[in-house]
């Protein structure tokens, strides 16, 4: 799907929700598998150019249930915020009655849905939902969250994947497209559009914000967001797209300058450097 060129641009998705995970993360490379401990969400309204609302939930991690130091010291996540938030299944309810209350989800493309029906229906559900248009897209800083961790926090926790995470705009693409500069990350887009870094770096609910007013600075000045990347339905092609993607965006990056990627190269061999 593309932008309409009329006097006016219309965008492709008339919602784009920003999204940036946080995980259990550490030093040590045998470290895994990460889950994610903090879900934040913004809806803007591409049209308007501005927030509609926002979800953010902390999550309890399972398999690894205490924070290493590295973690807390990286994210600003401390113990008692997982212990006392609920595990991810619920919270993935919890943000797709988010989309239905905001008319963007239908309740029965819900996972929940999903995962009540037998294999052969969802299946035939799932090939529908593919050729469907949604109203929204997700968008990230970087290919990692859609990518990597959704897929693996999903496949924890035996949740099906939704449609609308088979796809998704990586920023950056957009925002190199737009400055004729090497992508870079959150910070670096941050500087160059001469906008305030707010709140602490690594916290998901204040990167996604951060995240948001890099897209609405580049959809008020004609920005076409339009999908740049779909889920490999091959999960034995899927390391070797990523790294040839990665290696492409980021061919400019120190993959180990950002300590919240360290655990990320461990686990996915690849030398992604989302911010």
């Amino acid at each position: 799907m593309a932008c309409s060129l009329t006097s006016n641009l219309i965008q492709p998705f008339k919602y784009l929700i920003v999204i940036d995970y946080e995980a259990t993360c550490d030093e040590n490379r045998g470290f895994g598998p990460q889950e994610i401990i903090e879900f934040p969400a913004i809806l803007i309204d591409t049209n308007e150019k501005k927030i509609i609302s926002e979800f953010h939930s902390y999550c309890k991690p399972i398999r690894n249930p205490i924070l290493t130091d590295f973690c807390k010291q990286l994210t600003g996540i401390q113990q008692h915020q997982v212990e006392n938030a609920p595990i991810f299944n619920e919270v993935f309810e919890s943000f797709e009655k988010w989309l239905i209350e905001l008319g963007l989800l239908d309740p029965q493309q819900s996972s929940q849905q999903s995962s009540q029906q037998s294999s052969q229906q969802s299946s035939q559900q799932s090939s529908q939902q593919s050729s469907q248009q949604f109203e929204f897209a997700i968008i990230h800083c970087g290919d990692w969250d859609s990518r990597t961790m959704m897929p693996l926090q999903l496949s924890l926790t035996n949740i099906p994947t939704p449609s609308y995470f088979n796809r998704w705009i990586n920023v950056k693409k957009h925002y190199s497209n737009f400055t004729s500069k090497p992508p870079t990350g959150m910070v670096g887009m941050l500087n160059q559009l001469k906008l305030p870094l707010v709140g602490r770096h690594h916290s998901g609910i204040d990167d996604s914000r951060n995240i948001t007013a890099i897209v609405i600075h580049l959809l008020s000045n004609g920005v076409c967001f339009d999908i740049t990347t779909t889920a490999n339905p091959n999960p034995r092609n899927r390391n070797r797209n990523r790294n040839q993607n990665d290696s492409n965006s980021n061919s400019n990056s120190n993959p180990n300058s950002n300590p919240r990627n360290r655990n990320r190269n461990n686990n996915t061999n690849n030398n992604t450097n989302n911010y």
